[in-house]
């Protein structure tokens, strides 16, 4: 009978230690990006009339080099890139896409910022200064409208861009 009770006690002791035993979250060092550890940085900025606004939060991007299936299915011959970023509130979003895969300066056909979208207007450009698979540099201008009254337009209003994956 003592031999049962051994067990049993035996038994009980390793279920009730890791059952105990929780482990803390995880700490990752400042700058990185949880679950992974590597850096996460990145920011879209853009000057719409005198307020500058800051889209930083969840910054990524994608690009399709010129004669990939996505370029060709979007009709970008020279490829395609998006960039895309979050600022206070999941609502506050930015997105830029331009038709190419490369450095260079090339037409802004699209620009969404807020509560701002890109006013008709051929001025619209981007110029990438750094592209590779991990990162992402540049400058860009773009004419925008209010969205909520598409009569208050602001010209050249510049912005930035450096996305690291």
């Amino acid at each position: 009978m003592k031999k049962l009770y051994y067990k049993i006690f035996i038994a009980l002791f390793f279920i009730g230690s890791l059952a105990g035993c929780k482990l803390d979250p995880p700490i990752y060092p400042a700058g990185t990006a949880p679950g992974t550890g590597l850096p996460a940085s990145g920011y879209i900025k853009i000057k719409i009339g005198d307020i500058n606004y800051t889209f930083s939060n969840s910054a990524s991007f994608t690009s399709y080099p010129a004669g990939s299936s996505e370029a060709q299915a979007a009709g970008a011959t020279d490829g395609q890139t998006s960039l895309g970023a979050v600022g206070n509130t999941q609502t506050d979003v930015i997105a830029l896409v331009f038709r190419n895969a490369t450095t260079g300066t090339f037409d802004l056909p699209d620009v969404i910022a807020g509560n701002f979208v890109l006013a008709p207007s051929p001025s619209a450009q981007i110029n990438v200064t750094i592209f590779t698979a991990k990162k992402i540099e540049g400058t860009f201008t773009a004419d925008m409208a209010d969205a909520n009254d598409n009569t208050k337009i602001y010209r050249n209003c510049p912005g930035s861009f450096s996305i690291s994956k």
